[in-house]
């Protein structure tokens, strides 16, 4: 089982509204929504106008 992000309401409204952002700005996002487990994939940097997962 999965489990994600684990908060309150507002918080799961607010990282969608940040998935969003992103999509819109940038095509992709760090923030996911996989069979209803809200993640973020870890620390970021963006590069270029790409977004890429710091190692």
């Amino acid at each position: 089982m999965r489990c994600g992000i684990v908060g309150v309401h507002r918080q799961a409204l607010y990282l969608l509204a940040l998935r969003q952002e992103f999509k819109d700005r940038l095509t992709e996002s760090p923030v996911y929504l996989l069979e209803y487990v809200l993640g973020l994939v870890g620390e970021i940097e963006i590069y270029d106008g790409h977004i890429r997962i710091v190692e």
